[in-house]
């Protein structure tokens, strides 16, 4: 039920949209939480997601739901609340290292080996006085971490090597390439460089009008380049120490790129999308014929979507929303849906048996 994502934290937008933005994947992030645990009727539930800690202090302040509510990383006691208030009938218990569960035919026991009643009420409900006191004990770690990246690559050789390991992959990932659709632009410490997705080239930016742009420390992506890190998304973004904008919705396709920089994933991927084009079974949503599958993760929409009176449907797995009269994705770009209204369906099948 908490986050595990950088939206929309490290994005280039003024505080009240950042509060805004993360208000709703908070609230997104409950809902699906609480739409699994009433499909199963679920007696106990042990929320076990919980948050980030950032020690560092260019990002203590996004620990929890942020200094200022600019985050999104809602905690166990919280969303227990939230359980609780919502859906009383179900008995949520607290689950963090060291609680135990005993199940035992229809009973359900739980106790904590680890933490006192009194530690537990320190961690979470004095949490930034918390947090602060880890941060004091912890800074060795940040400053070893730290000192186990690599040198620094020189601007050029850095988008040499960049170059020479992306665009091979560039060429292989035709449906990721026509998803992006731009340029966009990395700033990597003294590097200022474009990958031009619809050319499969990579290069130095001169200018060019770009739909996302990223700034990252140079010491990791070097450290990257030297592991020949596959998954950027897990390696860089998930520590949330780099910034982004972008000009327009959420690219799902670019994120995908940057998990995916080998020939293996690319091609696995790439296959994948061909596969989620043959879609070709199609259902009833309420006054709407939609295809049954989700154009994103393919979800059965049968069981994950409600359509509203605007015709918006929206899949409960992850808060993605189409407007059914046009079939446009809401959330990002591409995705499309192929719907159509039932009266459009019917009427003319009437019409000529009349």
């Amino acid at each position: 039920m908490s986050g595990a994502i950088w939206w929309p934290m490290v994005y280039d937008l003024p505080l009240d949209a950042k509060q805004n933005f993360a208000r709703l994947k908070r609230e997104a992030q409950n809902k699906r939480a609480m739409y699994y645990i009433e499909k199963v009727d679920a007696p106990h539930v042990f929320p076990m997601a919980g948050p980030p800690m950032f020690l560092r202090d260019d990002l203590f302040d996004f620990n929890g739901l942020g200094k200022n509510g600019e985050s999104i990383f809602t905690d166990q006691k919280q969303f227990l609340a939230h359980m609780k208030e919502l859906a009383p009938q179900y008995d949520g218990q607290l689950f963090i290292p060291g609680t135990v569960v005993t199940v035992d035919g229809g009973a359900v026991t739980s106790e904590q080996t680890l933490y006192s009643e009194a530690e537990i009420a320190h961690i979470f409900d004095e949490k930034w006085d918390y947090l602060e006191e880890q941060r004091l004990s912890r800074q060795q770690e940040i400053r070893d971490e730290e000192a186990s990246r690599a040198e620094i690559i020189p601007p050029a050789e850095m988008l040499e090597a960049i170059k020479n390991w992306w665009e091979p992959l560039l060429k292989k990932s035709r449906t990721i390439r026509l998803g992006v659709g731009g340029c966009v632009r990395f700033r990597i410490g003294e590097l200022d460089m474009v990958v031009d997705f619809p050319r499969a080239k990579v290069r130095e930016y001169a200018g060019e009008e770009c739909i996302y742009w990223y700034t990252i420390p140079a010491d990791l992506v070097s450290t990257n380049i030297v592991d020949h890190e596959i998954d950027w998304s897990n390696s860089i973004f998930l520590s949330m120490q780099f910034s982004v904008g972008r000009s327009g919705k959420f690219n799902e396709f670019l994120t995908t790129f940057l998990k995916c920089l080998s020939v293996d994933r690319i091609e696995y991927v790439e296959n994948w999308y061909q596969e989620q084009t043959d879609q070709t079974e199609d259902t009833e949503i309420g006054d709407w014929v939609v295809q049954r599958r989700c154009p994103h993760l393919r979800a059965d929409l049968t069981r994950t979507g409600t359509v509203d009176d605007d015709g918006i449907l929206t899949c409960s797995m992850h808060d993605w929303k189409w407007d059914l009269k046009t079939g446009r994705c809401l959330s990002t770009a591409g995705h499309a849906i192929r719907s159509s209204k039932i009266d459009d369906v019917t009427d003319p099948v009437l019409q000529e048996a009349s």
